[in-house]
């Protein structure tokens, strides 16, 4: 079933024919959009940076009146922590890769920046042996949301020749970026390219200062067509080639900001592929709270309290909807502590309490993983800080934080699952690349909206070691308890038997609800919350299966102890919020209201919403029927690049009793 929600329940009313007809009206207004001229601004740069990572930066570069930076960086094999900062605090973006090649490998990132500067300098961060060399372009007459099509290239042993792979720009007047590395080359002046390509630089290999080969090439494409340049040179060598196009806003409508997007708000708007089972490692146990991508690969949360890690693991080569087929993939990284040992700063009842501890945000973001975390139980509101760092090398000691956003009497409000905000969106959303949104999972709603939150913020602010609030975040959606997403509940089963629970089933939201994780499909307006629903009579108490307990006492003897069943057989024994039977369920939201909380003109709980169910193949778990079992989703990961979103069903895994997760692959128009 498709149900809508118009802000605080409102509808629309179509006056036809003498008579109201009840309609769902989506209002889109029209907005101007500005072009510039696409041209290359200032001297593109090229320079070798060497064997040390995170220290050298470039010469100065004059990047202002650009809307669009690109970057080729070449780097050793050997160091797969490799990002891009610059001197301007801009976020950068992996756009394409050529990392399988021990000689040589080949990154094209982009920045849609916030800043330019006339001294623009640039840094490639990454482990010590990443041998660095870079190679930076500017431009101006970008699209908003830019990157259009990737390719990269097989890399090869011994060749002169190499082709990046085969781009298909949509639109007329696509920037074409290609970048190459041919290993141990050691001329500055061997590489062409056809194709009508410009080289905007290239430098030789450096053994003495320890830097890969790197050229880069450029072209704006007049009129549309499949690209796949050829690039040439003297030495006999590996070689390494990427390509990506890039939007402008004399494309056709490729610019434009949130008004020029689609919303998804149907079920038939996810397709799903199918799924894979985790690692078969010891550390993987109760695991799946939290999920990030990256680079081909995703990251995962195992285990709670102190036991809490993250590994890395690759993807499948198949995905089925068969459990007794499913592929086991492998462990890329093994899990390790990503806050190293400094867990417990977060709330002071760990210390006596460690299990309330959950890491329930994931996202690579900036060339680091951006984590939020909450402590589950925290009756008086005493939690006051949120997120941290960490390298994308999981073994590596490199924890930055705690940090609070926002308010920090509120960090309920933002300590759960995040998203990346696409580039056309960030101007909209408060210039922030990044979403932060409420605890996925948690007691005392007192400390918590009263449902779903979304706030914007840069994750660069979270650096060192010194606690402290991150101000410039963003409201974007949220609901207190004056102005509730649902109003209809009351405090469950406070008077002894079944008449005493509040008869409130939901569709929409209440506190026994779930959020999993948060994603803005690409080339969209829409915010889509992954998570739980419970659409029976909402029950604070006991779990249990037992249905005729429901609303009884546990202690009827004794006058002081409220205490009470809610008939829950998918968390027996388990105290908390609870409403029998459960559903996976999918949230929408259109960014466009969320802009206009943004800009002020809205209030944060007066938006739209659009809920529908999501169908997931029936799965036996352990010899317990899916239904009877933790229907929870627990992370859900984004590859922008395929429109692919990844979510976890906690504990669907049948192996064994080790509570693994089920990893489901969806995609997306």
């Amino acid at each position: 079933m498709l149900k809508l929600a118009l802000g605080r329940n409102r509808i629309a009313y179509l006056i036809r024919g003498g008579g109201p007809i009840a309609v769902i009206v989506w209002l889109l207004w029209p907005t101007a959009v500005l072009t510039q001229s696409v041209a290359l601004v200032g001297s593109p740069l090229t320079e070798k940076l060497g064997y040390y990572g995170d220290v050298w930066s470039t010469q100065t570069m004059n990047t202002t009146g650009a809307n669009l930076l690109v970057a080729c960086v070449s780097s050793h094999h050997s160091v797969q922590n490799v990002t891009v900062a610059d001197s301007m605090g801009n976020s950068w973006n992996l756009a394409a890769s050529g990392t399988e090649f021990w000689d040589g490998d080949i990154r094209l990132f982009y920045s849609v920046p916030t800043a330019t500067s006339t001294t623009h300098k640039f840094r490639v961060n990454g482990s010590d042996g990443v041998m660095a060399s870079i190679n930076v372009t500017a431009w101006s007459g970008a699209a908003a949301g830019p990157l259009d099509d990737t390719a990269a290239a097989a890399p090869d042993h011994a060749v002169t020749s190499i082709q990046p792979g085969l781009v298909t720009p949509s639109q007329n007047n696509e920037i074409l970026i290609s970048c190459l590395t041919n290993a141990h080359d050691s001329s500055n002046m061997s590489r062409s390219i056809n194709g009508g390509f410009t080289v905007s630089g290239q430098i030789g290999f450096d053994e003495t200062n320890y830097s890969m080969s790197i050229a880069g090439a450029y072209l704006v494409q007049t009129t549309a067509t499949d690209a796949n340049p050829t690039w040439s040179f003297s030495v006999n060598d590996a070689a390494n080639a990427v390509i990506a196009t890039f939007k402008t806003g004399e494309s056709g409508g490729g610019g434009g900001g949130l008004s020029s997007k689609p919303m998804l708000n149907s079920p038939t708007d996810l397709t799903l592929v199918g799924g894979f089972r985790t690692p078969d490692v010891p550390e993987n146990r109760y695991s799946g709270r939290a999920l990030a991508y990256h680079d081909g690969k995703l990251y995962m949360a195992t285990d709670f309290g102190l036991n809490s890690k993250v590994l890395q693991m690759d993807l499948p080569t198949q995905y089925t909807s068969d459990t007794a087929t499913m592929q086991i993939v492998d462990q890329a990284q093994p899990a390790a502590d990503i806050t190293d040992g400094n867990m417990l700063e977060l709330h002071s009842v760990l210390a006596t309490n460690p299990d309330y501890y959950r890491n329930w945000g994931l996202l690579a973001h900036g060339g680091r993983l951006i984590g939020s975390a909450y402590s589950y139980y925290d009756s008086a509101n005493t939690t006051r800080v949120s997120h941290f760092a960490h390298s994308l090398t999981l073994d590596q000691s490199s924890f930055e934080g705690w940090m609070a956003l926002w308010n920090n009497e509120k960090t309920g409000f933002v300590s759960g699952p995040m998203a990346a905000i696409p580039d056309y969106a960030q101007a909209e959303l408060g210039n922030k690349p990044v979403i932060a949104t409420g605890a996925g999972r948690a007691s005392i709603i007192t400390r918590l909206p009263y449902g779903l939150a979304a706030f914007s913020f840069d994750p660069i602010e979270i650096t060192g070691r010194a606690a402290s609030t991150i101000t410039e975040v963003v409201p974007l959606m949220y609901f207190d308890e004056a102005n509730a997403m649902q109003n209809n509940f009351a405090d469950a089963c406070a008077v002894a038997g079944p008449g005493g629970c509040s008869n409130d089933p939901s569709e929409i939201w209440n506190r026994a609800t779930s959020i999993g994780g948060v994603v803005i499909p690409t080339g969209t307006r829409t915010l889509l919350y992954f998570g739980r629903q419970g659409t029976g009579d909402y029950c604070y108490g006991r779990g249990t299966g037992t249905e005729g307990l429901h609303g009884q006492r546990i202690a009827p003897e004794d006058p002081e102890n409220l205490q009470h069943y809610c008939y829950d057989p998918a968390e027996i024994d388990g105290q908390g919020e609870h409403a029998w039977p459960y559903r996976f369920q999918v949230w929408a939201f259109d960014l466009q209201q969320l802009a206009e909380v943004s800009a002020q003109t809205r209030s944060p709980w007066d938006v739209d919403y659009v809920v529908w169910p999501l169908d997931l193949p029936a799965i036996t778990t352990a010899g317990v029927d899916s239904d009877l079992h933790k229907k929870l989703i627990g992370g859900v990961a984004y590859d922008p690049a395929n429109k692919a979103i990844y979510v976890t069903q906690i504990g669907a895994d049948p192996r064994d009793y080790a509570n693994r997760p089920v990893v489901w692959k969806f995609t997306h128009p």
